[in-house]
């Protein structure tokens, strides 16, 4: 789990959010006061993914929407690739 220095990748577990009506990445369960984004990310709603993936560990490549925001304040990730991890 975690991004890289530029926040053009992240790898984490997916989870999809009633409330929000989105899914979101966490990478990051226990993430320091420094992290702007507080460990977790929405993704955007173009993004096709099922309720089997829910809990799965992923990567995802892209970049940050500079207008669509979260119900947290936080912009939302545009993805441009995402990959399975093998966890084992």
């Amino acid at each position: 789990m975690g991004h890289d220095p530029n926040y053009n990748w992240f790898q984490g577990r997916l989870e999809y959010v009633a409330a929000d009506r989105a899914w979101h990445l966490t990478y990051d369960n226990t993430p320091t006061a420094a992290d702007q984004l507080g460990g977790d990310i929405s993704l955007s709603s173009d993004v096709k993914l099922e309720p089997r993936h829910n809990g799965a560990v992923v990567r995802v490549s892209g970049k940050f929407d500079d207008v669509k925001l979260d119900r947290l304040g936080k912009p939302v990730f545009r993805v441009s690739r995402i990959e399975a991890v093998n966890t084992r």
